[in-house]
């Protein structure tokens, strides 16, 4: 419960610099979790985490989007209790941050960037969002100088507050122990312990997150900071440009063209006259 979108002001008026502030702490969020997996996303450097997992199949992800956290993992029924392993550290222990990652990871960063620059098909991509969403700073694709500004500390402390204590569902499917006792005494080992450790990982619960760790979902949908996407009132006229480079194999992408198309669409709540049985409609 809580995302990225928390990041964002809670005013619906934003000066420009409070605009600045909040795309430098988008931009710090977004790279978050690429950042850990670089640093080692379980508190371990990466080459020490490589080297402990060698030979073993099993892979934990966790992700962070615009209203939610999420874990997701896979793992052969025989490094079950590694994946837990990871689960329960990944709660508990805070990144190890490295410099020297730090500027490996920015600058595989800035060479996707330039790679995009010169794919006609993205160009087109970020020119679509940015006039379906009126520019929004959440759907903006980061440039050159966010990397060379980016907040690497504060990208590291949002994703540390993310995956602390708080209230987790964990579902657990496949292949588990077939004794129910030796499943609970894994679960209680690994899972059980994971509040008492996180507890202390920050001191107190991040003020991002703060008011998602008590155990009242009936108010989750009113304490989520609302992205507040506003979409043009009137037809609008883009235009794209592109210059491609001799001898980089642009002349290939431009002989096909890219349509999008979008609607005005509104998301509501299901009517009973409605037919479907979806808990959502599309009008």
């Amino acid at each position: 419960r809580g995302g990225l979108s928390e990041l964002l002001s809670t005013t619906t008026t934003t000066t420009t610099t409070g605009a600045q502030e909040e795309r430098r702490r988008l931009v710090a969020g977004k790279t978050s979790c690429a950042l850990a997996a670089e640093y080692g996303p379980f508190g371990v450097p990466k080459p020490t985490l490589m080297d402990a997992l060698g030979g073993r199949k099993v892979g934990l992800t966790p992700e962070i989007d615009s209203y939610r956290r999420a874990v997701n993992g896979d793992c052969a029924p025989d490094d079950f209790e590694t994946m837990l392993c990871l689960l329960h550290r990944l709660f508990a222990s805070k990144l190890r941050r490295d410099d020297q990652r730090l500027e490996t990871f920015l600058d595989l960063c800035r060479e996707n960037l330039k790679h995009e620059d010169k794919d006609p098909r993205a160009r087109f991509a970020a020119k679509f969002d940015a006039v379906t969403t009126c520019d929004h700073a959440y759907f903006a694709r980061p440039t050159i100088r966010d990397l060379d500004a980016v907040d690497a500390p504060f990208a590291a402390t949002f994703y540390d507050d993310a995956f602390s204590s708080g209230k987790w569902r964990i579902v657990l499917v496949g292949a588990l122990p077939q004794n129910d006792d030796d499943l609970v005494a894994l679960c209680e080992k690994w899972l059980g312990s994971v509040a008492f450790d996180a507890a202390t990982k920050n001191g107190p619960p991040s003020s991002l997150f703060a008011r998602f760790f008590d155990d009242d979902d009936d108010d989750d949908n009113a304490r989520r900071t609302p992205l507040r996407v506003k979409f043009p009132t009137d037809p609008v006229d883009a235009t794209v440009f592109f210059t491609p480079e001799e001898e980089s194999g642009e002349e290939d992408a431009l002989k096909s063209a890219v349509t999008r198309v979008a609607l005005p669409a509104t998301v509501r709540p299901r009517d009973d006259d409605d037919d479907d049985e979806t808990d959502w409609a599309v009008a």
